[in-house]
């Protein structure tokens, strides 16, 4: 099983202070970031079955993107990913099924599960995700099956 994790493309700056941060949409570059790393998974053979993402605007036209070039996904969004810790991911993982996973999400908690789940030093920049192989469904304590990430994408 593979656990594919991604933050978001490039968002825009508030527009106004009434804005809201969970409400700011992606920029053109922060389209096209999606879209690349969308195809570099293709690429790789790497192929979700399923997406829990943020439901934050930035997140959601991210998935937008990988939807193009992943028509079939099964899209799980949960509110409590915005800005969400390590343990609320691992919480969510805890209730998939099998299948390949990937989760779009916000820093710092993204690169902070990310960190966690591969032992290595990872912050995301936009768009760049994290392959993590699995023995089974081991993600549900993590801590005992993870291996080495095998495919890493730097957008840029």
């Amino acid at each position: 099983m593979k656990l594919i994790l991604m933050r978001h493309g490039h968002a825009q700056e508030p527009t106004s202070m009434n804005q809201s941060d969970h409400d700011r949409p992606l920029t053109s570059r922060g389209k096209k970031e999606a879209t690349v790393t969308a195809q570099w998974l293709r690429t790789k053979g790497i192929i979700p079955t399923m997406v829990v993402a943020s439901s934050a605007v930035r997140v959601q036209e991210t998935l937008g993107e990988v939807l193009k070039e992943f028509p079939d996904l099964q899209v799980s969004t949960k509110s409590d990913l915005y800005m969400a810790s390590p343990k609320i991911y691992r919480a969510h993982l805890g209730k998939l099924g099998q299948g390949d996973v990937l989760m779009i999400g916000h820093n710092p908690g993204i690169s902070a599960l990310a960190s966690d789940m591969s032992g290595q030093d990872v912050y995301f920049r936009t768009a760049e995700a994290m392959v993590l192989e699995f023995e089974d469904d081991s993600w549900v304590n993590p801590a005992e099956g993870v291996t080495e990430p095998r495919n890493c994408h730097f957008a840029r």
